[in-house]
């Protein structure tokens, strides 16, 4: 296999990355010792990294990860499990609206967290171990007390145990209760699902939240603003010993369009309010050097001022390390395909290779050749030297001499199709309820502006909003509002206050069509036709219009961030834009096409929720029964099946049977 064929880096948690420390050894020092000064201090600190497309940001983060991997202290020898880590490690893409910003990072960092290292404890395992450590009388045993937890027949003492643990995180980290009795929970090994849950949004249902003792999010409370509490209690939690490395990636992509600057604006407060609140956190930002500009315009300077207390540029490669690089490239490739000799890579068969390459060569570089590379290096034939540059070459280079000819040339829309595909499907699976208020906050104004370019991003003159656009056909103001239980009778509450008072103009509400409003829910109901009433439609995207919307969003921010790429070279924004307006999916046009103008007179389906809420729970369940439960007859049943062809699927009887149509 031609081990040029890979120039990209998507996440920093990827593993097995050829590398060469020599290159960038500046900004990975620069960040090492902004680590060290965090464990000195106990005070955040922050590194921005800049460069040109395929300089190696994400590259560089994936090193700091795999050295602090790498790095851990020794664990006594009875003890099976692998070495503490020096530091925690969450790395995330930005891909979220300005209004949501602290919840991805919410979700970002909690999931990280909840990563197993190497197969053993996950991090926040080794969060609590060690914080345990100070407690136990024997702290270099702390991870043999913390497995004891979870044998069942240390139940009542260890739950006794676990406990006296959370009452002194409480007094010495100043813990809040919730995220106590979490911890608590975790550490027990119990109710992992609702736990992650919890971590991710702070809130469930709330019979759920009754039965594990939590008490639910207030009314007025703002989820953003919790969020952040979140992260500045781990901050806490965490200590010198095992501090907090928080990377940004794609920072680009917060942007709806080139004009939009309230996501870099959200970012700066953010990254502003991270550093102010938190301790024992280092936070790395990674952007392409033209974005800078924008990021001084949009972000108010005490706020880059916080963000980029050390500044780092990742320089082109000069010769030296460009033939390092290729060395690497070619001796990692000898690894794994031939391990009983790592140091060389396999010469092809004869016939398939050009008669001047026969064999090994002293060369490192072989069968590229050092004199190629420093010839690549010394043209500026395709601009600066970076690493991705670099490997397109060697791409080619190396086809050559492997078969005799260039490799076939694969036009752009061809790769374009295949991404996009892999991220609809994608997202079809694995879809989750709780991404549906990211992808739809920040995937709709993308997906607004891109489609008519003369529309704009204007600023959401309403609490509750996510976003509006003003287009000709008139403004939209959108309301995303997938929430459930407390949280979603107080927004919605709100939102009807706003309206009587103001009316209900420009607003639209959006919610998952694969989320219902249960029928528990009555309060949230009469909201939602009291808005009706005022003319405040309520849209529910349908499952596949939900996943183009992912896959949409993913191909710009990628696009926008440089990180997409084609034949080994970057594809530029206008491309990916100009594929996307030509290859819209109809499903996603209608539901555009729904937001502006929006359409006033769509309500609340009277029986949608609940049919729904009542299919996802029987799956299969018989017309009659529905009927029975939601108070209603066969007729209006009927009715409604017709309305939602695409969300229903019927059995034909006698008896007639309803289930969920499932997109795969």
């Amino acid at each position: 296999m031609n081990p040029f064929l890979r120039a990209i880096v998507a996440d920093p948690w990827e593993q097995h990355i050829p590398d060469v420390p020599r290159i960038h050894a500046r900004a990975f020092e620069a960040c090492r010792t902004a680590l060290e000064m965090v464990r000195r201090t106990g005070a955040t600190q922050s590194v921005l990294v800049h460069g040109e497309p395929g300089s190696g940001k994400t590259h560089l983060l994936a090193r700091l990860r795999s050295h602090l991997a790498g790095q851990g202290a020794s664990h006594p020898p009875q003890s099976n499990l692998p070495p503490l880590p020096p530091a925690l490690f969450s790395g995330l893409r930005l891909r979220a609206g300005s209004r949501m910003i602290c919840r991805h990072l919410r979700r970002a960092v909690t999931g990280d967290l909840l990563r197993r290292v190497d197969q053993g404890p996950t991090q926040l395992d080794w969060l609590l171990i060690s914080r345990a450590s100070r407690y136990v009388n024997k702290p270099e045993m702390s991870d043999r007390w913390w497995a004891r937890l979870r044998l069942p027949d240390r139940a009542e003492q260890a739950s006794e145990e676990a406990q006296d643990l959370m009452d002194r995180l409480v007094r010495d980290c100043k813990l809040p209760g919730n995220l106590a009795t979490v911890l608590k929970l975790w550490a027990l090994g119990r109710c992992r699902r609702a736990v992650r849950d919890w971590l991710a949004e702070g809130t469930l249902p709330e019979a759920e939240l009754a039965a594990l003792g939590l008490l639910p999010m207030p009314d007025e409370a703002d989820p953003e603003e919790e969020a952040l509490d979140l992260i500045e209690s781990l901050s806490r939690l965490a200590g010198p010993e095992l501090p907090l490395v928080l990377c940004f990636d794609q920072v680009e992509a917060l942007q709806a369009d080139s004009r939009d600057l309230e996501g870099p604006f959200a970012f700066g407060r953010m990254m502003s309010a991270l550093h102010d609140r938190t301790q024992h956190m280092l936070l790395i930002t990674g952007v392409q050097s033209t974005f800078l500009e924008t990021m001084e315009q949009a972000i108010r300077t005490a706020d880059m001022d916080r963000l980029r207390e050390t500044l780092e540029v990742l320089e082109p490669l000069d010769a030296e390390q460009a033939r390092l690089l290729v060395a690497e490239r070619l001796l990692a490739a000898g690894r794994r395909e031939d391990p009983l000799a790592p140091d060389r890579i396999e010469d092809p068969p004869r016939e398939a290779a050009p008669s001047a390459a026969r064999g090994p060569s002293p060369d490192p570089c072989w069968p590229i050749g050092s004199a190629a590379v420093d010839r690549f290096v010394a043209s500026g034939a395709t601009g600066s030297c970076t690493p991705r540059r670099l490997l397109a070459f060697c791409r080619q280079q190396y086809e050559r001499w492997r078969t005799g000819r260039d490799a076939p040339r694969i036009p752009p829309e061809q790769t374009l199709q295949r991404q996009f595909d892999t991220a609809f499907e994608q997202a079809l699976r694995g879809w989750n309820p709780s991404r549906s208020d990211e992808t739809l906050s920040h995937g709709l104004p993308l997906a607004l502006l891109l489609v008519d370019p003369s529309r704009t991003a204007a600023r959401a003159d309403v609490p509750e909003a996510d976003f509006a656009v003003q287009a000709r056909e008139g403004r939209a103001t959108v309301i995303v509002c997938n929430d459930t239980g407390n949280r979603l009778t107080g927004r919605l509450k709100r939102l009807r206050e706003h309206v009587q008072r103001h009316g209900g103009g420009n607003l639209v509400l959006v919610r998952d069509a694969r989320i219902p409003v249960p029928r528990t829910a009555r309060k949230a109901d009469e909201h939602l036709r009291a808005l009706a009433q005022h003319g405040v439609p309520l849209v529910r995207p349908a499952a596949d219009a939900m996943a183009a919307l992912d896959a949409l969003r993913g191909l710009l921010a990628d696009a926008r961030s440089g990180d997409l790429t084609h034949d080994g070279q970057t594809l530029a924004e206008a491309t990916v834009r100009d594929w996307l307006v030509a290859n819209l999916p109809s499903s996603l046009k209608e539901l555009l096409d729904e937001l502006i103008p929006a359409d006033a007179t769509s309500g609340p389906d009277p029986l949608y929720d609940g049919l729904l809420e009542v299919v996802q729970q029987r799956h299969l369940v018989r017309a009659s029964e529905v009927a029975e439960q939601l108070d209603c007859d066969l007729e209006q049943i009927a009715r409604c099946l017709e309305r939602n062809r695409d969300r229903f699927g019927v059995l034909a009887g006698p008896p007639l049977v309803i289930f969920e149509r499932i997109e795969v």
